[in-house]
């Protein structure tokens, strides 16, 4: 919704669309709560293996 606006507001940053995150070098990004919970289970999986962000997500009852 915002995706316009954040094109116009800041030209010097490129605006990825269509992905529920974004990893560029060593940040991640994300916008939107069910894109946030995306990046995290994310995180989890390079942190812990993605069968526990599988599992986190069960449990969750979120669908990746």
């Amino acid at each position: 919704m915002d995706i316009d606006r954040l094109k116009n507001d800041y030209p010097a940053i490129q605006v990825v669309t269509n992905t529920k995150y974004v990893k560029d070098g060593k940040f991640i990004t994300s916008g939107g709560i069910s894109a946030g919970i995306n990046m995290s289970l994310y995180i989890v999986g390079k942190l812990f293996g993605k069968e526990t962000a599988v599992n986190t997500a069960k449990r969750m009852e979120y669908d990746l």
